[in-house]
Formats: structure tokens, C-alpha cells, sequence
């Protein structure tokens, strides 16, 4: 008995995707790792206080351009795997998907927080980018999640005033 090439191609194929898979799932469980990491050290650099800044600012780990470029190409790696939005995205379709939007909207209430922080003392900026980068992750995120567990993304569509 033997395979056709076509049937191997197809084969290797399906184990090919299926070992992206598995090795996206593996790179999202490392990535929430280093993003709680970091959200620690965001944490930290806001909790010194301006009082504290210069005496703390060696000890505290900076958040760096590097910190942000890595979320960027994260998103660009799982966009890649997306088809492109056509409309707005109603939060949904599968838990995991709906905690992925309730954990996007905490870290754009953590960004306003902080942002208001920023207009009375000064911060980091990279704070806020990260803030702002992390839940554009985490949006993606919910989308790639969607599509891997073949959920529904709800649309959103405008009611019409009549």
C-alpha cells in the first residue's frame, strides 16, 4: 500500500499546520508569562512615586522600546494568520475569546488610569504604549483564539435611526 504524492503533500500539510499550531499555542503561554512580567514592572515603576524616582530608577526594570517592539511583532505574527476586519467585532463566541475582550477592556481602563497619572507627574511614555500595544495584543488575540476554536466573530452592525 502506498501513497500517492499528492496524498503525502496533503499529509504534510495537515501536520505542518497542525505543528504551527502547537507551536503559536506554546508562543502565546510564553508570551503571558514575559506580559505579566512586564505588567510587574509597570506596576512597580508607578507605585515608586515621583518622590522615589531618582533613588529607585537603577533598581526598577525600565520599560524599553525592545518591550514594545516584541508585542508589535507578535500581532503581526497572528494577523498574518487572520483574515482582514470588515467590520467591528461584537466580544464573544467563545469563553476563552470573552475573557481575551474583559482582559483588553482592564488594560484600556489600567491605560486611562495611567494616562491621567502622566498629566500630573512624570512617567515613562513607554508605559503607555505598552498599556495601548498590550490591548491591541489582546484583541488580536481573541480573534486568533476565535479562529482556532472556530467560533463566530460577531459583527457589529450599526442600528439604523428610523
Amino acid at each position: 500500500f502506498s501513497c500517492s504524492a499528492e496524498q503525502r503533500k496533503i499529509s504534510n500539510k495537515k501536520q505542518d499546520s497542525t505543528k504551527r499550531k502547537r507551536i503559536r499555542q506554546a508562543n502565546i503561554m510564553a508570551d503571558d508569562k514575559s506580559i505579566q512580567k512586564v505588567l510587574f514592572d509597570i506596576g512597580a515603576q508607578l507605585a515608586s512615586g515621583p518622590v522615589n524616582k531618582e533613588k529607585n530608577k537603577s533598581r526598577l526594570p525600565q520599560i524599553k522600546n525592545s518591550t514594545i517592539e516584541f508585542l508589535e511583532t507578535e500581532i503581526d505574527e497572528m494577523n498574518i494568520l487572520l483574515s482582514p476586519m470588515t467590520h467591528f467585532i461584537l466580544p464573544g463566541g467563545h469563553l476563552i475569546v470573552s475573557h481575551c475582550h474583559i482582559a483588553r477592556c482592564v488594560c484600556r481602563r489600567a491605560e486611562r488610569r495611567v494616562s491621567q497619572i502622566a498629566e500630573l507627574h512624570d512617567i515613562n511614555s513607554n508605559i503607555l504604549i505598552y498599556l495601548n500595544r498590550l490591548s491591541d495584543y489582546l484583541f488580536v488575540l481573541a480573534r486568533l483564539i476565535a479562529k482556532q476554536h472556530k467560533a463566530e466573530e460577531l459583527k457589529w452592525i450599526p442600528s439604523k435611526n428610523e
